[in-house]
This record gives C-alpha cells, sequence and structure tokens, in this order.
C-alpha cells in the first residue's frame, strides 16, 4: 500500500521533549466483549466522556480545573495557560487517552505538576462513575499532533500501565530522578513505585456538589463484592481499600 499526499499540520515536524501520560480504563475490553444491546448505552457514555477530553473545552477543564483548590504548591498567577492550552496535546482510542505536554528542563516541575494534578482530576471523576483507570507517566522524545503520536516516551508511558498492576498510574525512573517529591499527589507504594495519589486529590477537592471520595468508596466496595469470587480483580480493588483507609487515618491525625 502507498500512502500519497500525507500531510501533517505542524510547523515543526520533529520530537519534542514531552511529559507523555497513558491512561486505560479498566475491564473495558471484557465490558465490551460480554456486551448485549441494552448496554451500549453506557458504554457510548464512557467514549463520550473520555472523548469530551479531546475538545478544547475539555482542554481547559483539564488543565486549569478552576473548580479545585489550589494546593499552594505553585503560583498559579505565573503560568500563562494559554501557552500550556496550546502545548497540551490529547488523543483517544478505544478506551484509552495519550496526553503529552512539551517542556523544556527550567519548567519541568511546574509542568509535571500540572499534569499530575490533570491526571489525578481524571481518575477521580472516572471513579467517581465507577471507571476505574491504570496507566504510566513517562519522559522523552515525543510527536504528537492532531490523532497522530509515536515516540520512545509514549511507548515507555504504555508498558508503564501494564507494570502498575493496580488502579494506579505510576511514574517512569526517569521521571523518579528528577522530580520534587515534595509535589502533591505523589506517593510511593509499598513495593517501591512512585504513583499519582488520587484518592488524596479527591479527599482534598470534595466539597458538597463534588462528593468524589464518598462516591468512590461506594463504588470500591460495590466492586469487591460483585467480585469476591475472581482473586485477581477483587485484589485491585481491595488495594484501593487500603490506600483510602490510610488517607482517612491521616486525616484523622492532622484533626
Amino acid at each position: 500500500m502507498c500512502l500519497k499526499n500525507v500531510e501533517i499540520n505542524e510547523p515543526d515536524n520533529q520530537y519534542k521533549k514531552s511529559i507523555v501520560l497513558f491512561l486505560d480504563i479498566l475491564g473495558f475490553s471484557n465490558m465490551v466483549k460480554n456486551s448485549k444491546e441494552e448496554d451500549v448505552e453506557q458504554i457510548f457514555e464512557i467514549l463520550r466522556y473520555i472523548n469530551a477530553w479531546n475538545s478544547k473545552d475539555g482542554v481547559n477543564d483539564l488543565i486549569e480545573a478552576k473548580d479545585l483548590v489550589d494546593e499552594n504548591y505553585i503560583d498559579y498567577a505565573t503560568i500563562d495557560f494559554k501557552k500550556i492550552k496550546e502545548e497540551l496535546k490529547v488523543s483517544y482510542f478505544s478506551d484509552s487517552l495519550v496526553v503529552t505536554l512539551s517542556y523544556s528542563d527550567d519548567e519541568f516541575n511546574k509542568k509535571l505538576f500540572l499534569m499530575v494534578r490533570a491526571t489525578a482530576y481524571l481518575q477521580t471523576k472516572l471513579a467517581a462513575a465507577n471507571y476505574f483507570t491504570r496507566g504510566g507517566i513517562a519522559i522523552g522524545n515525543m510527536f504528537h499532533t492532531g490523532n497522530i503520536f509515536f515516540g520512545p516516551a509514549f511507548l515507555e508511558a504504555y508498558e508503564l500501565e501494564n507494570l502498575a498492576n493496580y488502579p494506579r498510574v505510576i511514574l517512569s525512573r526517569n521521571i523518579e530522578k528528577n522530580v520534587d517529591f515534595k509535589m502533591p499527589y505523589l506517593k510511593k507504594a509499598e513495593d517501591g513505585i512512585w504513583y499519582i495519589d488520587f484518592l488524596a486529590f479527591a479527599k482534598n477537592t470534595e466539597n458538597p456538589t463534588n462528593p468524589y471520595i464518598s462516591l468512590i468508596k461506594e463504588k470500591i466496595n460495590s466492586n469487591i463484592a460483585k467480585n469476591i469470587d475472581n482473586i485477581k480483580i477483587r485484589s485491585k480493588y481491595t488495594w484501593l481499600k487500603k490506600q483510602l483507609k490510610k488517607i482517612n487515618h491521616t486525616r484523622g491525625k492532622q484533626k
């Protein structure tokens, strides 16, 4: 097959040093495989929600998230959100999202924090609707324009998704070497892997109009009960339940 006259409307068709997120919805393939006619609407709603992040409004929501509390980690007044939104690239396929954000060395931690917060936000919104996610964040060379993306950083983020095992987004070793671990919502698990603690984010941003943590707790318990005979799946949710208990215990000590 010969491809002719394929144009990519990108002023600089080259790799960019980028922070790359690969995010996958757990159990989606089985949901589709075992779906019946009455399940089509639910599957459509999941994909429509994922697709929304690929819109201009979705990018605004993803990066600015104005309804969220200020973690006081960085001065938001110093961030050029217009420039950030131009640099942020979002693509989706099936049940997965790919998000990339180019960076320079002097702005790495600032941009990584925006990506961490945006990821925690995505995970929280989806988990509250009973769609739990797993993925990886890597750094390195990446080409991403429109729905065309490739590069070593994407391949690493994609491979990290399997390594994550539980419903979490884990960081690559290269990020661990450069990151400020005082950054909100980063946590080291018992297995030594650093990941994004979206449950802490959900707890921190909960309010009467966004009862995230209450909804997520309900969904976790429901999935444990539903998979009582499936140890492999049940273990993923019991792991989350343990992390939730740790958050509640920590909060209780702070009061």
